[in-house]
């Protein structure tokens, strides 16, 4: 005979919260919403509060109130423009190694210009 159709009730739950504008991400054994909650987390590395830190913004969407709930924790000696834009390097190459689909994507662009902007953020 035929096996049964698998209930959906019994899939395992999605490792990371569904939102149609992010892919999770693992780095250091750590789960992230998205490359800005890394990076949010990073800036209290060295910290007492780095726990808590990961606690209250590793799964936070969307990313905008990630760095609201960041700027109540401690800020790791040394944080500045460089070791934000490394911490977003490695969390950005992380989630495009694991995710080919998005990997596949951005090659998809090669030629065009790619274009970030949101209001209030000068950095990036």
């Amino acid at each position: 005979g035929q096996r049964p159709a698998a209930s959906p009730l019994a899939a395992p739950p999605p490792l990371f919260p569904p939102a149609p504008d992010s892919f999770g991400v693992q780095l250091s054994g750590h789960a992230y919403a998205g490359p800005e909650q890394f990076v949010q987390v990073m800036r209290s590395q060295g910290t007492a509060d780095h726990g808590r830190a990961r606690l209250a913004v590793a799964m936070r969407l969307p990313s905008s109130s990630c760095l609201e709930a960041a700027r109540s924790f401690a800020v790791c000696p040394g944080w500045g423009p460089a070791a934000k834009a490394g911490a977003m390097q490695d969390a950005c190459r992380a989630k495009l190694l694991q995710h080919p689909e998005l990997l596949a994507i951005l090659r998809a662009t090669a030629g065009r210009p790619l274009v970030y902007a949101r209001r209030g953020d000068a950095f990036w």
